[in-house]
């Protein structure tokens, strides 16, 4: 209880610092105030979220295609692809989990979060096996090519990340 305190305390000092040092260089540079405090805040709850309930960005990354079509995330959209980067606060929530998870037990084994799931991760690689030999058949490589990579690495990441 005393060292989550202490986290929690270190945390929270860490982003007033970084919260006041924004503050002082956007006054400083005569920038508005809004875009960066609203992108602190922004960042706040992606941590949050990221640190407690990392499940839910994999949720965010299952229906940003159809949250594109709303007016505030047709802005985002356009700086940045939506699903891309639910996977990649994905990602990163992934690995705080395993570093927290492999911390808490004493032994370094990878391998015990995928016990049990071997017949799930082989048919997993034989259809992306049979995806990859598909790609001998299409008529735009380059198109095909960058679909093809797009969909397995977001259909691998979505299949093993509720191994976490």
């Amino acid at each position: 209880m005393i060292a989550t305190s202490s986290n929690s305390r270190n945390l929270l000092l860490g982003f007033l610092v970084i919260a006041g040092s924004t503050v002082f260089l956007c006054i400083y540079w005569n920038l508005a105030l809004e875009l960066p405090l609203l992108g602190l805040a922004g960042l706040a709850v992606l941590l949050y979220v990221g640190a407690k309930c990392p499940e839910w960005f994999l949720v965010a990354a299952l229906f940003a295609p159809q949250w594109k079509t709303f007016w505030v995330f047709k802005i985002v959209d356009k700086a940045l692809d939506l699903t891309l980067a639910m996977l990649l606060c994905l990602v990163a929530a992934l690995i705080w989990r395993l570093l927290f998870q492999l911390g808490r037990s004493h032994s370094a084994d990878f391998r015990k979060i995928f016990f049990g799931q071997g017949n799930q991760i082989l048919a997993l690689c034989l259809f992306a096996a049979i995806v990859i030999a598909s790609y001998a058949y299409t008529s735009a490589p380059n198109y095909g090519g960058s679909k093809l990579v797009r969909f397995l690495s977001i259909g691998i990441l979505l299949f093993i990340a509720p191994f976490f």
